[in-house]
């Protein structure tokens, strides 16, 4: 018998599906460093602190004031500019006032450049995660194996016949 107050219509029938797929890795823990600083930012890194340890021993060497051996030599001088930048002290205090204007600067550097790795800090306590498999094409070339059940084989009628094979 029909209800005249209703109305019937086509019904659809829904259907969704829900892929479990293990966690992402975790980065290790020395590649965060790697990460922190860019190729460019390294090598900038090396090419100022090799330019530093010359210029402070070229300053050493021709300076008015009697400078002890300390920045006299390159070996010397460089060992006191990564000093400078690990943020340990130095052998010996520069004297001529030319030497301690460039060994201010370069201080000046070590400090805007050591307050901008710590500000990344947490990259090196936390190393966070790899990007984790977003898409069918990603899972498939990540190797991983999987399962699902043959009635649901019409959701890879799309797929070409490389992604069957390798899916089955």
């Amino acid at each position: 018998m029909a209800d005249p107050y209703l109305d019937f219509t086509n019904s659809y029938y829904f259907m969704s599906y829900r892929w479990y797929i293990s966690c992402p890795d975790k980065y290790h823990r020395w590649t965060s460093i790697i990460r922190t600083l860019s190729v460019e930012l390294r090598l900038l890194l090396i090419i100022s602190i090799v330019n530093a340890a010359i210029s402070t021993t070229i300053v050493g060497r021709y300076s008015c004031m009697s400078e002890w051996q300390g920045y006299k030599t390159l070996t010397v001088s460089l060992t006191n500019v990564c000093a400078v930048i690990l943020g340990v002290s130095v052998s010996t205090m520069p004297r001529a006032s030319s030497l301690r204007s460039l060994f201010l600067a370069w201080v000046c550097f070590c400090l805007a450049f050591s307050t901008a790795f710590q500000e990344f800090l947490t990259f090196l306590i936390d190393s966070g995660y790899k990007t984790p498999i977003q898409n069918v094409d990603e899972l498939l070339a990540s190797g991983i194996k999987f399962f699902y059940l043959e009635k649901y084989n019409f959701n890879f009628e799309d797929c070409d016949g490389t992604e069957i094979s390798i899916i089955e």
